[in-house]
């Protein structure tokens, strides 16, 4: 008589009564699917023997025929007839995590969706996922506008995103939704449509003229600081400022999206010490008195609300009027931060000492830095070469003395400059002295 296949159980607890049925995993199955248990299952009411013995019977039938899948699978495939990429996207977008595995911050969130909404699903978003070839996608992409290069771009890193998700194996060791991803178009390089050109030590001076009193210190922290980002700004604290030690503590980010106003940095590698150079010194103990005296009052308090962080739109309204007065329309608060790290390039930082004080975790981007430095280096060369030993020519000594005018040209508009700073200086110096004596 052949072996029965398979095992019924009856099984119960105070409340209720059941029949479990199972049987052995085919050895040949865990191969294909890692992760299986030893033992398949299924429950069944305790009046329905027949359903568990039908279900145990067909289960031997597949196994015999080699087409076999766990329930899982079944259940999968099942989906993969029926999905569409706007209901798989739902899924995506509930189960993303970051890389350290945290969930996405609101702000993600809501630019995520918002690409997808805006220029992913009306194209896709009724359409069954597994049906989504390689042309779909290719024309998806050249019906965007490219002239609108970062909306084609972040539109890009979300669809392959999402599609490379649906063709990796799910996180129990279930197959694919897709066998391949279908998007295998390049994704362009992120720039302007210029180059940023970095603000002169003049220009700054001028914007933190032109800023608000109380807040224009926020211009010089983002140039002088390392370049923090505007919402490392807007959050910082007094716990953030250690003048016994001269640094700056970047630990986290005003949020514009969500219910909560501070969050964590744009990255786990965003959290940062900053030196802060000796000269702003003064400055932070001014900022410091300014502030609360509790340890997370914040530095840049909110214009009508002193408990609640700066709105980093606030602080960008101000520096927008402040960046005209300067004549640089083109600086955006973002470029401060890339005028701090050419900064830091033009004074010999190396790729690692750029990325650490940037919070980048990327080579390339903190390379861009260094190369943004390619003119300094060229005078660096002449004037070493003016080093080098030779004989005087014509030719030669007409050059050397073209080279010394020009720097006694540099050098007296520096002057010039200075003594005009130094005027006004003498006379805020001359009023605030007579203003004191008549007080």
């Amino acid at each position: 008589m052949a072996r029965r296949f398979g095992t019924l159980r009856h099984k119960s607890n105070r409340t209720s009564a059941w029949i479990e049925a199972s049987y052995l995993t085919p050895f040949w199955a865990f191969d294909m699917w890692p992760g299986l248990r030893e033992r398949q299952y299924a429950s069944f009411d305790i009046d329905d023997e027949a359903g568990a013995l039908v279900w145990l019977r067909d289960a031997k039938l597949r196994i015999d025929a080699h087409s076999w899948q766990p329930e899982r699978e079944v259940l999968r495939e099942q989906q993969r007839r029926s999905l569409t990429f706007a209901q798989y996207f739902e899924q995506w977008l509930s189960l993303r995590r970051t890389r350290s595995g945290d969930r996405l911050q609101a702000g993600t969130v809501y630019r995520i969706r918002k690409d997808a909404t805006n220029h992913i699903l009306p194209f896709f978003g009724k359409r069954r996922l597994s049906e989504i070839t390689s042309r779909d996608v290719d024309r998806w992409w050249d019906g965007l506008d490219h002239s609108q290069r970062s909306m084609c771009i972040n539109a890009l890193k979300v669809l392959k995103s999402v599609l490379a998700s649906a063709s990796s194996p799910g996180p129990d060791g279930e197959s694919p939704m897709i066998p391949r991803n279908p998007c295998t178009i390049m994704t362009p390089s992120q720039r302007r449509n210029t180059e940023t050109v970095p603000a002169t030590i003049s220009e700054v001076r001028m914007i933190y003229e032109a800023m608000p009193e109380r807040y224009r210190a926020a211009v010089y922290i983002a140039v002088f600081c390392n370049g923090p980002r505007i919402g490392e700004i807007c959050a910082l604290t007094r716990n953030s400022i250690d003048l016994n030690h001269m640094v700056l503590h970047i630990r986290s980010s005003r949020k514009t999206i969500g219910p909560e106003l501070i969050g964590s940095t744009k990255t786990e590698h965003s959290e940062r010490d900053e030196n802060i150079p000796p000269q702003l010194k003064p400055m932070m103990e001014t900022l410091l008195d300014l502030t609360g005296p509790e340890t997370g009052a914040f530095i840049f308090p909110g214009v009508n609300d002193h408990s609640a962080p700066l709105h980093p739109n606030t602080l960008r309204g101000w520096y927008d009027k402040a960046r005209i007065q300067a004549g640089r329309k083109d600086l955006r608060f973002h470029d401060l931060r890339h005028t701090a790290l050419t900064l830091l390039a033009q004074q010999g930082a190396t790729v690692r000492e750029i990325m650490d004080a940037a919070g980048h975790s990327d080579p390339q981007t903190a390379m861009r830095y260094q190369h943004s430095v390619q003119s300094r280096s060229r005078d660096l060369a002449r004037q070493i070469g003016s080093l080098i030993p030779h004989e005087d020519t014509v030719e030669s000594l007409q050059s050397r003395i073209r080279d010394n005018d020009q720097r006694i040209l540099e050098l007296s508009q520096q002057n010039e400059q200075l003594s005009a700073r130094l005027a006004t200086a003498m006379m805020q110096r001359e009023t605030s002295e007579r203003a004191k004596k008549q007080g």
